[in-house]
């Protein structure tokens, strides 16, 4: 039974981009502020990070995990003027601002095989996101999401179904915070069904129907303004139930 182990210590820099040090956007919509304004003064990211886990392969399965952990200097915030320290701001335009700041998660994926015919899957990711100089949580982290799958094979046909699920997040900077989290989410689980037909040997057909119980449901990390100047974040639903077929031939 194959082990492999490993462990990684990095550091790495990000530097600022130019919307985050000189963008200059002055709108007001009634008495809702929709200022946004950059921060020539910022300082570069710089992420330590240290990662560990392992993979291992067993006769019918196979299995891998990691964990890690990264302590941020100078991240940079995307964030609402207050007048905090080196913004000059008190309005609640759209800033961005140096922060103390620290991330740790998972990932963990597995396979199990159980006949030669029959396959099953499954995974899970969790991330914690930190603003360690304002005690909140920082803004756009999705949840505990898991996802768990069977797949069958039989002569030409293929056939599988997967459930994606993703736990509530309670974690939102709504408190004080960035104005980027809509606000807390709600859990959901949600099943696909999906197949493939091999016509021939270079010809096939797939199908399949997500969202099967049509349930309404959104993520947590949510979709930008259709207006690139507006800084006002917007939670959207992701789509019903939806049927798909598409068809390929390989020449």
């Amino acid at each position: 039974m194959p082990l492999i182990c490993f462990v990684g210590v990095s550091r790495s820099v990000r530097t600022v981009d130019a919307s985050e040090r000189y963008i200059a956007s002055f709108m007001r919509m009634g008495a809702m502020v929709l200022d946004w304004v950059g921060n020539p003064e910022l300082d570069p990211e710089q992420h330590h990070q240290i990662e560990a886990g392992f993979e291992v392969d067993g006769d019918a399965w196979s299995s891998g995990f990691t964990a890690y952990y990264n302590d941020v200097s100078d991240y940079i915030l995307r964030d609402l003027a207050r007048g905090q320290d080196g913004i000059l701001l008190a309005n609640g335009a759209t800033i961005y601002r140096n922060i103390e700041a620290r991330f740790y998660g998972l990932e963990w994926e597995g396979f199990y095989y159980i006949s030669n015919s029959v396959s099953g899957r499954a995974s899970l990711a969790y991330v914690n996101a930190e603003n360690t100089t304002d005690s909140r949580p920082i803004a756009q982290i999705a949840p505990l999401e898991m996802t768990l799958g069977a797949d069958y094979t039989i002569g030409a046909w293929d056939l599988g179904a997967t459930v994606r699920a993703n736990a509530e997040q309670t974690r939102a900077d709504i408190i004080d915070g960035s104005g980027q989290d809509v606000g807390e989410t709600a859990g959901w689980v949600v099943l696909d069904l999906f197949g493939s037909y091999a016509v021939t040997d270079s010809a096939s057909v797939r199908f399949g129907v997500n969202n099967l119980f049509d349930k309404t449901y959104a993520y947590h990390v949510n979709r930008a303004n259709l207006d690139p100047f507006s800084p006002e974040a917007i939670q959207v639903n992701e789509p019903g139930r939806e049927l798909w077929v598409k068809g390929s031939v390989k020449f």
